[in-house]
């Protein structure tokens, strides 16, 4: 009996300071996340910010009626992100000079989330800043507060063990060259589910709300994709997608810009099969500062 004591006293002490290493070795290990909040936060002259995924992401800080804009696309951003960020922007960060918002809103974001697409660890990157999870259970909020579990369990975080990576590099590794069937088939079908139309278009509208009760312009964009892409893209759901932003927008007066399938745009200006490149960011520039988008 005192044997078996000693042996789990032994394992539990252990098992403690391993947790008390790993929580000390990632405390100072902030997430790019964090990074962008630090940035906007020490940005007062933002006037303009963009909102969305990996595809808004590329796009970077274009001038818009010259103001400057911030992005704070983060690659696999859901639409429940993009509000708690605008929410925590407005109420918390108090900014109250922002005169627009541009959301990018890919079709397949009306029925996405981190839970869906198995990647609910990037719903505790927010938590050190906002105090908000989609997950509110117990492991997850354990999870959330634990610099380790935080971090992804990811060592190569650990700017010691490799010093030329950091959070921010982290944070532009957006682009995928997965063949565009798998691509198109895992936006629209893999990762998208019909059950969130509702909680999604829910979203949309605090966000517009939001706007309206700090006079700020809303606009939503979906920006355009490889021709390949649009091939195995799912189009009952590019059908029901259009449909609901189209009714969303006429009833709340809100800019749409839908550039599915544009002809204005061909495959030299894309990085892969649905990121723009530099030619195909210069001309959504050049458009946005021009409002010459047709609706």
């Amino acid at each position: 009996m005192r044997k078996f004591i000693y042996s789990i006293s032994t394992i539990s002490i252990s098992f403690i300071l391993i947790v008390g290493c790993l929580e000390f070795l990632f405390k100072n290990t902030p997430n790019y996340i964090e990074d962008l909040f630090e940035k906007l936060e020490s940005n007062d002259s933002t006037q303009v910010l963009l909102l969305g995924n990996s595809h808004i992401q590329a796009l970077g800080e274009p001038e818009i009626d010259g103001s400057k804009s911030f992005n704070f696309g983060v690659g696999g951003q859901d639409i429940n992100h993009m509000h708690m960020i605008l929410e925590h922007v407005l109420l918390k960060m108090k900014k109250r000079h922002l005169k627009q918002v541009i959301i990018g809103l890919d079709y397949d974001l009306l029925g996405y989330n981190f839970k869906i697409a198995n990647t609910m660890w990037l719903d505790r990157l927010y938590y050190p800043v906002t105090g908000k999870l989609s997950d509110n259970s117990y492991g997850s909020i354990l999870m959330a507060k634990s610099n380790f579990f935080r971090a992804n369990r990811d060592f190569s975080k650990l700017t010691f063990l490799n010093s030329n990576l950091n959070s921010k590099n982290k944070a532009l590794n957006f682009l995928d060259y997965s063949p565009c069937d798998r691509r198109a088939k895992e936006h629209s079908e893999t990762k998208f589910d019909k059950s969130l139309l509702h909680e999604n278009v829910k979203l949309l509208e605090s966000i517009y709300f939001l706007c309206k009760e700090h006079n700020i312009r809303l606009t939503l964009i979906n920006l355009p994709k490889a021709t390949c892409y649009y091939e195995f893209y799912n189009k009952d759901l590019v059908s029901t997608a259009q449909t609901i932003i189209r009714e969303f927008s006429k009833d709340k007066d809100v800019v749409f810009y839908d550039l599915w399938k544009s002809d204005e745009f061909n495959d030299e200006m894309f990085s892969d099969n649905d990121h723009l490149n530099k030619f195909g960011k210069k001309k959504i520039h050049l458009k946005l500062q021009l409002n010459s988008f047709e609706r």
